[in-house]
């Protein structure tokens, strides 16, 4: 008696393997990665355009600039040219060899760079870095703000909460928030130019100003204030710097300032209710 046998079915051509099934849906999903990034990044002049971005993005272009409208996470960008940015929902390092850097909103830290044109920080959660060889640093909002700008350029600060240090050749204004609580208020350095600080009414700090003692400084710098302190106390140490030290109010937080050819004006900063709408000082 013949028993049934089993056999395996017989294909016509090639078998089609499943490894090849996978290369084939590999390249597909290749090719579909690399057209959402072409759609991500575009080129608008010499600046690369990103509407949206997810992710960190770590970028550098050498030809031009970047106009950035989202990045979700951090963001490393170098560039030849001007540097816009909308939001930043991480921490943002912006350098350039050639033009402006205009920031919007960073929810993290923030350190930019220009060899050449001004820098702009609308709002920083957390601190912010800005240094320029040659121009105009306006901040808006941070947390806390470090400054230089190497061969002079106007600086502007408003409502930071922690502490403020600026190195510059050019004029300084600092406007204090009557939210701020550091312990070190500012540190604040012009070579060659006015030193502005509006403080709130209620201020309690221990201010300290040095100026290197020459005739020429002696005559060329004055100091002005709408706050009553004491009579300062002088101390000349052996550099020939003389430091002016007084008490704003009752005393005891710090505010550190170096002049030397400029004047020190010292403002009275109203309460939010009591000033004239669209108020800026300077």
């Amino acid at each position: 008696m013949l028993l049934p046998t089993s056999r395996k079915p017989e294909f016509r051509g090639r078998p089609f393997r499943t490894t090849r099934l996978f290369r084939i849906l590999g390249f597909i999903l290749a090719c579909s990665v690399l057209s959402a990034r072409a759609q991500e990044f575009r080129k608008e002049d010499e600046n690369l355009v990103i509407r949206s971005y997810k992710g960190d993005l770590r970028k550098a272009n050498p030809e031009g600039g970047f106009i950035i409208d989202l990045i979700s996470g951090n963001a490393d960008l170098k560039a030849n040219g001007s540097i816009r940015i909308g939001r930043v929902d991480g921490n943002l390092v912006a350098a350039t060899s050639a033009g402006n850097i205009e920031i919007r909103d960073v929810a993290g830290n923030v350190t930019a760079i220009t060899q050449a044109g001004n820098i702009s920080v609308e709002k920083a959660l957390r601190h912010i870095y800005a240094q320029a060889e040659l121009g105009e640093i306006l901040i808006r909002s941070a947390n806390s703000a470090e400054v230089q700008n190497i061969f002079g350029g106007d600086v502007k600060i408003f409502n930071v909460l922690g502490r403020s240090k600026v190195v510059t050749k050019g004029n300084i204004l600092l406007v204090v928030p009557e939210a701020n609580t550091s312990e070190e208020i500012c540190n604040l350095s012009s070579t060659d130019g006015d030193i502005t600080i509006y403080l709130p009414e209620a201020t309690d700090a221990d201010l300290e100003i040095r100026t290197p003692l020459s005739e020429d400084a002696a005559r060329e710098s004055r100091i002005e204030s709408d706050f009553s302190f004491s009579q300062f106390r002088q101390k000349c140490d052996t550099g020939k710097i003389l430091t002016l030290s007084t008490k704003i109010n009752k005393g005891g937080r710090k505010i550190i300032l170096f002049i030397e050819k400029g004047n020190v004006y010292l403002r009275l900063l109203k309460p939010e209710s009591q000033r004239s709408p669209g108020f800026m000082p300077g």
